[in-house]
């Protein structure tokens, strides 16, 4: 099949091609006979609602996404939440999703990962308690208690979350 599009003679229309050609209906009325232009229409169809599809995720659900990873033990899952979340600017203005996604590499194992995305002095009683309790967890007990140090040295009161997550590392450590 030969199609003349800009002057332009296509032999074999492919995916690959079709993706180049501008969402045009009135440059594809040549072709509409063709099995391949209602291909083209529900292909284009199918990407706009793929990027329209998570217009609707909002802090709340991928908070909930990022606990189920970390139940799963899913960091490949749970680094791409992070980059969405990264591109849509939901980790700028809520506190809550920084502490769940440092939660969630700690639980993974990644506990550098975690301490990055904590960030430094930015840091509450929340985000210092999850990776405390990664530190216990992974088999660090020695590392949290340096951790909570770190906390009392920038002047941030322990929770009633904190001692357990060091009673645990302390436990750990005795064994």
């Amino acid at each position: 099949m030969t199609v003349v599009f800009l002057r332009i003679q296509i032999q074999k229309i492919s995916i690959g091609t079709l993706r180049l050609l501008p969402r045009n209906p009135d440059l594809f009325s040549a072709i509409k006979p063709c099995p391949l232009s209602s291909f083209y229409s529900t292909l284009s169809l199918r990407i706009e609602e793929q990027t329209k599809r998570y217009e609707h995720h909002n802090v709340a659900t991928c908070i909930a996404a990022l606990q189920r990873c970390a139940q799963r033990n899913d960091a490949v899952s749970g680094g791409e939440l992070h980059g969405f979340m990264v591109r849509k600017g939901l980790l700028d203005d809520s506190p809550r999703a920084v502490t769940s996604l440092v939660n969630m590499y700690a639980k993974c194992g990644l506990m550098r990962r975690a301490i990055t995305v904590s960030g430094g002095s930015d840091r509450d009683v929340f985000a210092y308690n999850a990776i405390i309790s990664g530190f216990v967890v992974n088999g660090f007990p020695y590392d949290a208690v340096e951790m909570y140090r770190e906390m009392r040295a920038n002047g941030i009161l322990p929770d009633k979350y904190t001692f357990p997550s060091l009673l645990k590392g302390s436990v750990r450590r005795i064994a």
